[in-house]
């Protein structure tokens, strides 16, 4: 999975789990 994010303020740890949230993944 590619998923990158640049967001400031926001951790990777942040970014991914409301990815995986957003696809129904968690």
């Amino acid at each position: 999975m590619n998923y990158k994010v640049n967001v400031e303020g926001v951790s990777a740890e942040e970014v991914a789990r409301e990815y995986l949230e957003r696809n129904g993944l968690l």
